[in-house]
């Protein structure tokens, strides 16, 4: 199969998922969260925490200060019904992709972290 022909099965792939139940309820909750200014604005609290928590210089402790006050953002903004929807949205279209993920992987013999053996591993 040619580079040219797996491009157009991902390029068909892409177009299913954005028919899936998955992509659509995402997008069905970003316009919700959109339609509402305070939600727009916990969000936004808790995206600037979360990258807070990713900057490659902190320390240990830092980390964890950050990631608590984190916690505490998510904890509190998860009680908003809009920014609730889209994290559950969030996850299921990350499960979607997590499977893909794994099928692909499997197919062509690579092991996934946390996954345990391929079955191609398997056969040794």
């Amino acid at each position: 199969m040619s580079r040219e022909d797996i491009l157009a099965l991902a390029k068909d792939l892409a177009e299913k998922l954005a028919g899936s139940d998955e992509y659509k309820s995402l997008k069905q909750a970003e316009s919700e969260l959109n339609a509402h200014t305070a939600a727009q604005i916990m969000w936004q609290d808790l995206e600037k925490k979360q990258r807070a928590c990713q900057d490659p210089g902190l320390s240990q402790e830092e980390l964890k200060d950050r990631y608590g006050d984190m916690q505490k953002t998510l904890e509190l903004v998860g009680h908003n019904p809009y920014i609730r929807q889209l994290l559950l949205a969030q996850m299921a279209m990350g499960q979607l992709w997590a499977e893909i993920h794994k099928i692909l992987a499997e197919a062509i013999g690579i092991k996934i972290e946390g996954q345990g053996e391929s079955s191609d591993e398997n056969k040794g």
